[in-house]
């Protein structure tokens, strides 16, 4: 039994620094959404999206062949 507890025991300081390990990353990888807000802002404006032109689409039709009825 001793053996078992042991092993149970094991597992579990294992596992807690797993979990450690884990929350350590995700706290290291959270951008605040505050932050994620601002990049997008200047990523929106260093773009300059022609409103128009979006809606249009591609001037030039695709060269996608379209299905034939049968």
């Amino acid at each position: 039994m001793k053996k078992l507890a042991k092993q149970w025991e094991e597992k579990q300081v294992k596992h807690a620094e797993k979990v450690a390990e884990n929350k350590k990353k995700r706290e290291q990888a959270f951008v605040p959404p505050e932050k994620k807000v601002k990049e997008f802002k200047k990523q929106k404006s260093i773009d300059k999206i022609d409103a128009e032109e979006f809606i249009a689409g591609p001037s030039k039709p695709s060269k996608k062949k379209s299905k034939s009825f049968r």
